[in-house]
């Protein structure tokens, strides 16, 4: 999948222009933050298929993939490194998919972004970056997801999802923010699907 190249926009009716601006305004996230250059929707590289696929034109996208993320990286891990780079309250999901058999990560995660105003300083951030706070060469790639687009889709994914079951460690399960705080994962209405290993 090739590197996410995005240019910053803005969507009525998603976070408020004070959240926005006060996320984009951050001095950590803010930094190194200039708007890359666009992807048509007409592009053929992996990241603009998977996004075309989501079916949310690039001005509406917010969930983005985190490549290459350190093995023994955990959910909360990731997330105190986001807010740690400038972006608390100003993402409402996370998701960093764990091996069920050796209890680490994938080496990946899903991240949405509370506005697409957000994504290229979010991008300008994260791709490239390797200040892990263990012991790894790893260097972090961003990319449109290939799953969900927006926190609804996410939600309405994982709701029923075997990863929500009970005996799931609450460590390998994705989680809601609103204004930065974690709230509880909307309730599911039905029996849970057999878990299996897949994310």
């Amino acid at each position: 999948m090739a590197p996410l190249a995005v240019v910053k926009t803005s969507s009525a009716g998603s976070a408020s222009s004070a959240d926005v601006e006060r996320c984009s305004s951050s001095e950590d996230a803010a930094s190194t933050c200039s708007p890359a250059p666009s992807v048509g929707p007409e592009d053929t590289d992996a990241s603009g298929a998977a996004a075309a696929a989501a079916g949310r034109p690039q001005k509406e996208r917010t969930t983005l993939m985190m490549k290459n993320l350190p093995n023994d990286y955990t959910r909360d891990k990731l997330v105190q490194v986001l807010d740690a780079e400038g972006f608390a309250g100003c993402y409402d999901f996370v998701y960093l998919p764990m091996d069920h058999d050796t209890a680490k990560g994938v080496g990946y995660a899903f991240v949405n972004l509370v506005d697409p105003a957000l994504v290229a300083c979010f991008t300008c951030c994260f791709e490239g970056y390797s200040k892990w706070s263990n012991r790894s060469e790893k260097v972090c790639q961003v990319t449109w997801s290939d799953r969900e687009q927006g926190l609804k889709a996410n939600i309405k994914r994982y709701r029923f999802s075997p990863i929500m079951h009970p005996s799931v460690a609450d460590e390998c399960k994705p989680c809601v923010f609103s204004n930065g705080v974690r709230v509880p994962f909307p309730a599911h209405g039905r029996a849970f699907r057999n878990l299996t290993r897949r994310a």
